[in-house]
């Protein structure tokens, strides 16, 4: 940082509450205003390297005020209205490295949707697979946009094109309905397809339901995102909705963060939203984060890190944010020729995507 002593310098002081301290500089520094990430990563590095003769080169992000510092000090004290006059305290956490490209498997059309589990993991094969279903869901009067499963397994939600929200049992009950298997004696089989009706039909969208997903905090309630641009939060118990968020744009996607219930949003323009259902005052939008191009089209939640989730566009692109981070992502994910459709941050070390090119890609996120 010797090319820039001539510059205006600030004190700070450099902290670590997750990471061993005793490595990092001690007291307070002055350092030049416009000293950015880098710069600071080299002075932490280096001072770390004199006090410690095992230390291994380490990429650090900073946070100041709670913010992942971007840009230059000048710049970012002033954005983010932190006097200049008291000694600022820079947090150093562990940067996040760059995801990794994993797979690339062709299909024959679009991929809309894509699912990771921990269980299974998506492989080139010669082999192709088929599928029986096991229950057949009957109610829905036009396309249905989404489906979401209770954790345990026993309930199912979905929404559609007919701007309803029904709810399902997957448990064998008197309105189960068997097909009946081929012979004189028809028995009921494990083999045989079994046709549900709805337990519960919940109308309040004007649109269609183009997605929903189980509240992670309140196990009897489920979120919507429909296109008459309003958020529901709906209680089955109750058979009504609890809280009701209406946005600017039609939305097209929702995750909600399993740690703490907060909702990230895609919608018909370039940018992606953070809400809070349990906000009573101020602005229903807790932050807009802005890196797309066009229409944001999915958006997913890391499982793991609370701060980070991954979204995808009609740009091509796939984008890993940091909550912390409003005004650019952290890493541009790219590979895909034609617009992302769906996404997929289920398993934390792997980020899946879904395109129009007609291809499903994998990405390794390490953490």
């Amino acid at each position: 940082m010797a090319d820039l002593q001539n510059d205006p310098h600030i004190q700070v002081k450099f902290i670590a509450n997750d990471l061993r301290t005793g490595s990092l500089p001690i007291g307070f520094l002055s350092v030049p205003t416009s000293a950015t990430p880098e710069n600071l990563n080299s002075l932490v590095n280096s001072a770390a390297e004199e006090a410690d003769d095992d230390w291994k080169q380490v990429s650090f992000d900073f946070l100041i005020t709670g913010l992942l510092f971007r840009g230059n000090l000048a710049d970012f004290v002033v954005d983010n209205n932190i006097p200049q006059e008291s000694v600022v305290e820079i947090e150093c956490i562990l940067r996040q490295p760059p995801p990794e490209p994993d797979q690339d498997i062709p299909h024959e059309d679009w991929v809309s949707a894509v699912k990771v589990t921990n269980d299974y993991k998506v492989e080139k094969s010669g082999k192709k697979l088929s599928f029986v279903p096991y229950q057949v869901f009957r109610g829905h009067e036009r396309s249905v946009e989404c489906v979401a499963a209770k954790s345990d397994g026993s309930r199912i939600v979905s929404g559609g094109f007919d701007n309803l929200l029904k709810v399902w049992t997957t448990e064998l009950d008197s309105k189960t309905e068997f097909s009946k298997s081929h012979g004189d004696n028809a028995k009921r089989r494990k083999t045989d397809t079994i046709t549900k009706t709805p337990m519960v039909t919940l109308q309040s969208h004007r649109d269609a339901i183009v997605d929903v997903e189980w509240h992670p905090l309140q196990p009897k309630q489920v979120v919507t995102a429909s296109m008459d641009f309003n958020i529901i939060s709906w209680d089955l118990e109750l058979a009504g909705f609890v809280t009701r968020l209406h946005g600017a744009r039609a939305f097209t996607s929702i995750s909600m963060n399993p740690q703490n219930g907060l909702i990230v949003s895609g919608s018909t323009d370039d940018k992606v939203r953070l809400w809070d259902l349990n906000t009573q005052e101020g602005s229903l939008v807790k932050e807009v984060y802005h890196g797309h191009h066009g229409w944001v089209t999915d958006v997913h939640w890391s499982q793991k890190n609370p701060n980070q989730f991954v979204s995808g566009g009609l740009d091509q692109t796939l984008k890993m944010w940091d909550v912390r981070s409003p005004k650019a992502p952290l890493y541009d994910i790219i590979g895909h020729q034609e617009r992302v459709l769906g996404i997929d941050w289920s398993f934390q070390g792997i980020v899946a995507s879904g395109s129009a090119d007609s291809t499903l890609k994998t990405f390794k996120i390490k953490s």
